[in-house]
């Protein structure tokens, strides 16, 4: 189900121009990773990782049935995912192999509440 939609996001803002010359070698401007994590209570959260070169990282995660797409953003240590249109929504936070998800509503003044934590990396998708 991840695949798919990996695809679609690194075709739709990662295509890379074709090669005047075939003998041109063209590299992809994007590198990508896929890992199973296992939280507390044993619930799983599968997440698709995109660093575009010279750019932007992104997450995606299969949360509650729908896919969810962050960009990193400001950290002190580790990586911090944020959601892309900024009003709200999942948060997820990765140090290391560890990782928790947070939500917030977008209602302003919302507080966040943490929806799995002690999230460890269990093996690539």
């Amino acid at each position: 189900m991840f695949r798919p939609a990996v695809l679609a996001l690194a075709a739709s803002c990662c295509l890379v121009p074709m090669a005047a010359s075939a003998q041109t070698a063209v590299t992809p401007g994007f590198n990508s990773a896929s890992l199973v994590y296992r939280c507390t209570g044993g619930a799983r959260l599968a997440v698709v990782y995109l660093n575009i070169q010279g750019g932007d990282s992104f997450a995606t995660l299969y949360v509650n049935g729908s896919l969810a797409l962050l960009r990193a953003g400001p950290t002190g240590s580790g990586a911090n995912y944020l959601p892309v249109d900024e009003k709200g929504g999942y948060r997820w936070q990765v140090k290391g192999d560890l990782g928790s998800l947070w939500f917030r509503s977008a209602t302003p003044g919302a507080s966040e509440t943490m929806v799995l934590q002690d999230c460890k990396a269990q093996r690539p998708l």
